[in-house]
């Protein structure tokens, strides 16, 4: 089954099956491409729908927290949510495998040695 693209403000075609990251520089590319033209956040952000402030943010790397904002730009309304670099997996509050450090190479279970060298990460 092959998804439809949509057409959303301005001419920016939602893709689907696009990766979040893919749409997220492309919108960026779009609001910088509009300052050139215009040289006023403000106008660039009316024109998206949303605050120059905001226009402004996002086209130097911020990435949008509203889903109004999101949606103006053709971004998913919901964003992902970042991964765990030391257990990958996602938390809803800080990582706990972090926490405690292991006095020497030799009091480290295997397991945790194990997945440090996967990991490329030090024992301590």
């Amino acid at each position: 089954m092959v998804s439809k693209a949509k057409k959303g403000r301005l001419g920016a075609i939602v893709n689907p099956s696009q990766n979040n990251l893919q749409l997220l520089e492309e919108a960026r590319r779009r609001l910088k491409e509009r300052y050139g033209i215009l040289n006023n956040w403000a106008l660039v952000g009316e024109e998206f729908g949303i605050p120059g402030g905001t226009a402004h943010a996002v086209a130097h790397g911020r990435e949008p927290k509203k889903p109004e904002t999101r949606k103006a730009l053709g971004l998913p309304e919901l964003g992902q949510a970042p991964i765990c670099p030391i257990c990958n997996v996602v938390h809803t509050k800080s990582c706990r495998k972090s926490r405690y450090k292991y006095k020497d190479l030799f009091s480290t279970p295997v397991e945790v040695l194990l997945f440090q060298l996967q990991n490329r990460r030090s024992y301590n």
